[in-house]
């Protein structure tokens, strides 16, 4: 009993310094922290003043009196109120300026507003920087953030407004400022003024953008991760992944409980003892893996809720798509769940007149409409156009709107359609399904770090370098980022890692229809099946060749089948074929969406790869098979003249990234000291890079690598 106590201390102690450092973390989120009574504010009561102004108080100059309100009627506690009126809302405020002295202080205030679609504002500024907390909330609530003064004695402007895309009403009482003793709590929204450059306009439009998704006040991300329901899922998952671990080591072939089973009879009572002294630590060293997995599902979780913004600090916020081709995807997923089509015609209406079809973010915005139109009585169909980098539909009197003209979209509707059938079985109301659909994507990627994992131990990697892999993926890959993303590739990435595995445990039917998934989803992702193809010819395996070639025969004539129907031809992408040197350099050196600027150590799996591709060695099988697919998909992405669009790092090669961190852990087995520290150093890069992208990935789009550190400080 005490060898196997040792045994496991090292997982569970590790274990449990990650659940502590959880811990801390949801206190930090939760914001309880206490500070002193002393309101430093005139008149933050509100209830001295004369005629329409309270004392203390200003209007902001220039902006429309009617707009602004004091009540303060016998019985009810004073209220400002303050009204969106078009083209002054965002510089219209009540305003107070307080001199501080240095330190650290807490600005709150109880807010409501008329409406969901409306968001209370609180402002601090100085000569140097602005600092903003925003909320929507149809009852009272408290809101509040944390603000840093340097000088001795310095001026500080505060306001209170409101935002609105068309009209709403912001209402304030009881407005503190308290002056607190040491640091703002962990991850509480927070403003250094001391700061030497001032608010750029990009992060004021960040801040502007992210106050649309910021969770309510009332919102504790503690109280969520605690709840009853999710403690009975954790423990559930927590037993399965137990046992599916367990399981899955006395099922390899080189097992040593399946070695003492094949013991010949004259022993078999030993053997059985052996087992059964086995068993116990065998349980222990599953449950420390499963229990890791579990922290990274925390992990997960954690960045698709929390959002570092600089000059304002950490923000609660709900899952959103944000902009690139997001917001199109999401409206075809509620396109299918509400609507039950594909005709996104009155959907894109819906959105220009403030709809939440295509998310919180796109709302009341005029999106560039990237779908087909097509005439029914003409049978005519035309893409549209570009103007001003908004795709617009064909202004042609033949597509104008009409009962026989419809629009359906241009991107594949193979993603839309899965993450659809999952969400809709709940019912959700329009208003909550862009948050149900985040959660789904995050444990999809979830799912696909608990693939990696297994596909490692199923090529002989022992439990920690397959834990090794999967942290790699989930930690030092722009996958942690992708786990908030409303695009297609962690999706992509499950259903090609769930195939490899299929195909290294000589299972060709499962690991075609893994592959047939990855094409429906993407349809340049058709070479993963063909590759599969090729590499059991060369092998020789001709049975395996047989059934992926019939598996994949199936989805394929389904495919072209669906693209005739929804479009009454065969439709092919039209793309220049040549190959470019420089489009080779952007997708792997960019410093925008270059594959080893953003994930390092993938240089290692590419090289190990391509090193390995003409070898015939059993040892050398896994790398051999991703080899040909990743050396393809390398040539198709610098021949297309495509690029990974507006997005964050690099988009095209997220779907690779549970290969490529298994195939570097599993080069490294036999490599020397030296190596084994580069390696080493390129991951902690990489992590360097991942996490703080994570926790700001909506700002990054399009951003070069070094924007990842920016305001961090």
């Amino acid at each position: 009993m005490g060898r196997t106590l040792r045994i496991v201390r090292r997982p569970i102690c590790y274990a449990i310094s990650c659940a502590a450092l959880l811990v801390l973390i949801f206190i930090g989120c939760d914001r309880t922290f206490t500070a002193g009574d002393t309101n430093l504010l005139p008149n933050g009561s509100l209830s001295a003043g004369a005629g329409d102004v309270p004392e203390s108080w200003a209007l902001t100059a220039h902006t429309p009196p009617d707009a602004f309100k004091w009540s303060h009627q016998s019985g009810n506690p004073p209220q400002l109120e303050i009204a969106a009126i078009k083209g002054s809302h965002r510089r219209s405020y009540w305003t107070q300026r307080v001199n501080l002295v240095a330190g650290w202080y807490l600005l709150r205030a109880e807010v409501k507003t008329d409406s969901p679609d409306s968001a209370a504002v609180l402002k601090v500024n100085d000569v140097k920087a602005v600092g903003r907390a925003v909320q929507s909330a149809v009852a009272w609530m408290p809101l509040s953030f944390y603000f840093k003064v340097g000088s001795p004695s310095e001026s500080v402007e505060i306001g209170c407004g409101v935002r609105a895309e068309v009209s709403g009403k912001a209402f304030f009482r009881d407005i503190r400022l308290i002056k607190i003793s040491g640091e703002p709590p962990f991850l509480a929204q927070q403003v250094d003024l001391t700061r030497v450059e001032p608010i750029t306009a990009t992060e004021s439009a960040m801040l502007a953008e992210a106050m649309f998704a910021k969770a309510p006040a009332e919102v504790s991300l503690m109280r969520e991760a605690t709840s009853i329901p999710v403690i009975a899922v954790m423990l559930f998952v927590i037993a399965g992944l137990t046992y599916l671990d367990w399981r899955f080591g006395l099922s390899l072939p080189n097992a040593e409980a399946s070695d003492d089973l094949r013991t010949p009879s004259s022993a078999e009572e030993n053997a059985r003892k052996s087992i059964i002294r086995k068993i116990p630590r065998e349980i222990w060293k599953s449950l420390g893996i499963a229990l890791s997995l579990c922290l990274i599902l925390l992990m997960t979780w954690l960045v698709s809720r929390i959002e570092y913004l600089p000059g304002t600090g950490f923000m609660v916020v709900e899952p959103r798509a944000v902009r690139g081709d997001e917001p199109h995807y999401l409206i075809i997923i509620n396109s299918l769940i509400f609507d039950h089509d594909v005709q996104l015609q009155n959907d894109y209406d819906r959105v220009d007149r403030g709809g939440l079809d295509a998310g919180v973010e796109a709302r009341g915005i005029h999106l560039d409409r990237q779908t087909i139109v097509g005439n029914r009585r003409t049978g005519h169909r035309s893409s549209g156009y570009v103007v001003g980098g908004l795709w617009n539909r064909d202004s042609s009197p033949e597509f104008a709107p009409s009962p026989d003209v419809y629009e359906v979209p241009a991107h594949p509707i193979g993603f839309p359609v899965l993450i659809a059938l999952i969400v809709a079985p709940f019912h959700p109301r329009l208003e909550d399904t862009e948050a149900d659909v985040g959660l789904v994507l995050a444990l999809i990627a979830w799912l696909g770090t608990v693939a990696t994992y297994f596909l490692a131990r199923q090529i002989d990697m022992g439990r920690g370098p397959a834990m090794l892999a999967a942290l790699v993926l989930a930690a030092a890959s722009p996958w942690l980022a992708y786990s908030r993303s409303y695009f297609p590739e962690a999706t992509i990435g499950l259903a090609m890692v769930l195939a490899m595995w299929a195909l290294m445990a000589d299972l060709p039917i499962p690991a075609s229809l893994g592959a047939a998934v990855a094409a429906v989803l993407k349809p340049g992702f058709a070479i993963i099946g063909a590759c599969f193809f090729v590499e059991e010819i060369r092998e020789r395996r001709w049975r395996q060749a047989t059934k992926i070639a019939l598996t994949l025969g199936v989805p394929a004539v389904a495919l072209f089948a669906f693209n005739f129907w929804m479009h009454g031809r065969f439709v092919t992408a039209r793309l220049a074929w040549s190959f470019d040197l420089h489009e080779l350099y952007d997708t792997m050196l960019d410093p925008k969406h270059g594959l080893f600027v953003f994930a390092p150590w993938a240089i290692v799996a590419f090289a190990e790869a391509i090193r390995s591709l003409f070898s015939l060695s059993s040892q050398a099988r896994f790398l051999r098979s991703i080899a040909l697919p990743m050396t393809l998909y390398l040539l198709l992405l610098s021949s297309t003249g495509f690029g990974p669009g507006h997005c964050f790092g690099p988009r095209y090669w997220i779907a690779f990234m549970p290969w490529m961190a298994v195939g570097a852990v599993y080069a490294m087995r036999n490599r020397g000291c030296f190596v084994r520290a580069v390696f080493a150093l390129l991951v902690v890069i990489g992590v360097t890079i991942a996490v703080p992208s994570a926790l700001r990935y909506p700002q990054l789009f399009d951003k070069p690598m070094p924007a990842v550190w920016r305001g961090f400080n």
